[in-house]
C-alpha cells in the first residue's frame, strides 16, 4: 500500500509533459519492488487460520481471487482512462490506483480485526 503510494506520487510529479524514459522506469521500479514485497505477505495472511490438509485449496482461491480482481481492475481502468491521453491517462490510472488502494487497505484492516475475534 504505502509502497505503491509513493511510486503513484513520484509518477504523478516526475513525469512531464513530455515524459523521460528514466521517469518511466524508475516509477515502474517502485511500484514493481513494493508489489513484490507486498503480495507474498498478503499470500501468507490469506492461509492464516486455514487448516494445514487445506492450504492447497486456500491458496489456489487466493490466487483465484487476485486473477480476477486484476482481470477486471484492468478493464475498468482502461475503460476509465481510454478518453485520455498522455500525461493526463497516466494521471487518471493514478488517481483510480489511490483509490483503490485507499478502498482496499482499510476493508483488508477490516477484515484481519475480524479474522483474529474469531
Amino acid at each position: 500500500g504505502i509502497g505503491q503510494i509513493i511510486s503513484f506520487a513520484f509518477l504523478w510529479y516526475a513525469v512531464g509533459a513530455e515524459p523521460s524514459m528514466l521517469a518511466v522506469v524508475v516509477g515502474a521500479t517502485l511500484m514493481g519492488a513494493s508489489s513484490g514485497l507486498a503480495v507474498p505477505t498478503l499470500a501468507s495472511q490469506t492461509l492464516r487460520g486455514v487448516p494445514a490438509d487445506q492450504h492447497a485449496l486456500g491458496s489456489s482461491l487466493n490466487s483465484m481471487a487476485q486473477r480476477i480482481g486484476a482481470t477486471f481492475g484492468t478493464a475498468l481502468a482502461i475503460a476509465y482512462i481510454s478518453s485520455q491521453v498522455g500525461r493526463d491517462a497516466l494521471r487518471h490510472t493514478l488517481v483510480a490506483g489511490g483509490v483503490a488502494i485507499a478502498v482496499t487497505l482499510p476493508l483488508a484492516r477490516w477484515a484481519g480485526r475480524v479474522h483474529e475475534d474469531r
